[in-house]
């Protein structure tokens, strides 16, 4: 080499992004490029910039997820990074195994729309605000009208195609049918939010009438799937409007909830659940923990108040974080485990109205070789943006990544489908936006909305929303996303 440093450490120049980084990580594997370049004694001939940085004329941008190969041995293309660009580099510096796994052969297909395959009538009286997919292919909402409702798959009628599942992974594809299976009463006013702990049985709900409610949360496998008899209560039922094709049972399960947690002074607006946690925010300026086997009426484990100088609208789970939104502009992170704030940043718009984490149950980021973990937060100037927290050292910080905009309106929603390959913001322009994350571009919106769209989430290759209409249409991607083509 032309420099003689006695340090292991190296500051490099690609394309004008400075990396620092060490000999031994650069060296890792012994026949590649970089290994020839920075070994002891090479004979390479490498420039140098003012400040003694090592200068390599290629694409910062495709290279950072090589110098992270080495370091941890995992490929992490972050969104907005082409996967073309970064294979290139490897194959340029003799990374194969890298290379191998972004050949073309190995990318996914691209994001298309999906379209319209179904829909549930009369699913809520006054509108959908939420939706939660459940593994077997169950489904359920919760309304402004109080009420949530479990949607059950209905049995293939005679003829059907398709593996029974609905979803159009199996042998055939058929339209997705579900039947109304149970009703959850106890809520007054608008169901904003429901999350579920599978492993425990255990469903939360929030409302605008100021209370969260745990109910006994439904086996993911249909009573007639257990060999069990199912054990309807009578409720009448509304009529179905003519164009409503979702099956409807005269008879469906009736039940209550078994504990009511009243912690807040004004409607709960959000849910999260991890790490033995439900954590709520609030209008009423706070954030609430309990443990997930909270009992009935008891007060919340931990709170902070107040959290915001307002109304708390959304929140999001991001490994061991909570992120929170608040209607006087400000964003912030917090430790589950401990409560104590860790950051706080401005998204640059008057109201963030909903936040979704890519990856809610990623490790703590120091563990994951330093890669950020994905944010992102609708605005009230109709932009999702997308952030990165960072985690190293015991450092935290946060930086922007990127915008997308398209939206006339407000986004209430946003979900994650397609293995995280596809982002969908539900929003009161009557649209819900459909972006591919790795590019940031949109794919286009789904429309045919009558109303704002309150509500999205997705499962499979399935997408629900829910609309102030009090329809749930049900739309399918025809190919896989995130799959290799």
């Amino acid at each position: 080499m032309s420099s003689s440093s006695d340090s292991d450490y190296l500051d490099l120049n690609v394309g004008g992004r400075r990396f620092t980084t060490t000999r031994s990580t650069l060296c890792r594997i012994s026949d590649s490029m970089l290994a020839r370049m920075f070994e002891e004694g090479s004979q390479f001939r490498l420039a140098r910039d003012g400040q003694n940085a090592v200068l390599i004329d290629r694409d910062g941008s495709y290279f950072a997820p090589l110098l992270n190969y080495l370091r941890h041995g995992e490929l992490v293309v972050d969104p907005g990074v082409n996967a073309a660009g970064v294979y290139e580099e490897a194959k340029y510096f003799g990374l194969d195994d890298c290379a191998a796994q972004l050949a073309p052969e190995r990318r996914r297909a691209p994001a298309r729309l999906p379209t319209l395959c179904a829909q549930l009538g009369n699913a809520r009286s006054g509108g959908v605000k939420s939706l939660l997919p459940l593994d077997d292919g169950s489904l359920i909402t919760g309304g402004v009208d109080g009420g949530c409702t479990l949607w059950r798959p209905a049995p293939p009628a005679d003829g059907d195609g398709g593996d029974g599942d609905g979803d159009g992974d199996g042998g055939g594809e058929r339209e997705p049918r579900l039947e109304r299976a149970q009703e959850f009463r106890g809520h007054q006013r608008d169901v904003n939010a429901i999350a579920i702990v599978a492993s425990l049985r255990v469903l939360f709900t929030a409302s605008h009438d100021h209370t969260v409610k745990v109910w006994e949360a439904p086996e993911t496998t249909p009573p007639a799937a257990r060999g069990e008899a199912p054990a309807p209560v009578s409720v009448p039922l509304p009529d179905a409007p003519p164009h409503d094709r979702s099956p409807q049972t005269a008879e469906v399960r009736v039940v209550g909830c078994r504990a009511s947690l009243r912690s807040h002074s004004a409607e709960v607006s959000c849910l999260g659940v991890a790490n033995g946690w439900l954590i709520t925010g609030s209008y009423d300026k706070s954030l609430c923990f309990w443990p997930w086997g909270a009992q009935d009426a008891q007060p919340a484990s931990r709170a902070i108040k107040p959290a915001h100088g307002g109304a708390v609208l959304s929140l999001a789970v991001c490994g061991p974080l909570v992120v929170s939104c608040a209607l006087d502009s400000t964003v912030s992170a917090w430790e589950i485990e401990t409560g104590a704030h860790v950051a706080k940043f401005s998204t640059e718009a008057p109201i963030v109205y909903s936040l979704l984490c890519a990856t809610p149950t990623a490790a703590p980021a120091s563990e994951r070789g330093g890669a950020p973990v994905v944010l992102y937060s609708g605005d009230v100037n109709y932009i999702v943006k997308e952030w990165q927290l960072h985690q190293r050292d015991g450092r935290r910080w946060v930086e922007p990544a990127g915008h997308l905009a398209g939206h006339t309106d407000v986004i209430n929603c946003m979900a994650a489908a397609a293995r995280g390959a596809v982002l969908l913001s539900a929003s009161s322009d009557g649209t819900v936006g459909v972006w591919d994350v790795e590019s940031r571009t949109s794919v286009g919106a789904l429309g045919g909305f009558p109303d704002k769209v309150y509500s999205v989430a997705a499962s499979g290759r399935l997408v629900f929303t829910g609309c102030k209409d009090g329809l749930v249409r049900i739309f399918r991607f025809e190919e896989e996303v995130g799959e290799s083509t």
